[in-house]
């Protein structure tokens, strides 16, 4: 994600690749801050995402996985 693998910069640009581009954090919506928008900012928040777990609550709560899909 963001050209990042197992801490490693991996764009094929690398060492010289820009902060962010459309390909992955860049968009027509956020062109006003495309200034502010650096890949390496987020980086170590994605690395922390790698060491999670999603729980969902017990079935029972929702009866099927269609009705939880709904809940969230």
């Amino acid at each position: 994600m963001c050209w990042f693998e197992r801490g490693e910069d991996v764009h094929p640009l690398a060492p010289n690749a820009p902060v962010a581009s459309y390909d992955d954090l860049l968009s027509y919506y956020n062109q006003r801050d495309h200034d502010k928008i650096n890949r390496f900012d987020i980086k170590e928040a994605l690395e922390l995402l790698l060491h999670c777990r999603i729980v969902l609550p017990p079935k029972a709560i929702y009866g099927d996985l269609e009705q939880q899909k709904r809940c969230w």
